[in-house]
């Protein structure tokens, strides 16, 4: 999966976890969580690799900052 698509799957999660009464189901709990260790490898990768600042703009150009 690529970043982008972990990011865009885990805020369409967010928006069914309050829909629900801020409640998962086991399933998308499992699933947000797979997707939350995926975002935090590749964060961890960007400061291992001393480029912080490619996190910066990677963060910049896949949150809701640019709507296009």
């Amino acid at each position: 999966m690529r970043p982008s698509q972990v990011i865009k799957r885990l805020n369409e999660l967010r928006k069914v976890y309050q829909e629900q009464t801020f409640k998962f189901t086991s399933e998308q709990q499992k699933e947000y969580d797979s997707l939350k260790e995926m975002r935090r490898e590749r964060v961890k990768y960007f400061y291992d690799n001393d480029i912080e600042y490619l996190l910066i703009l990677y963060c910049l150009i896949h949150t809701s900052f640019f709507t296009f």
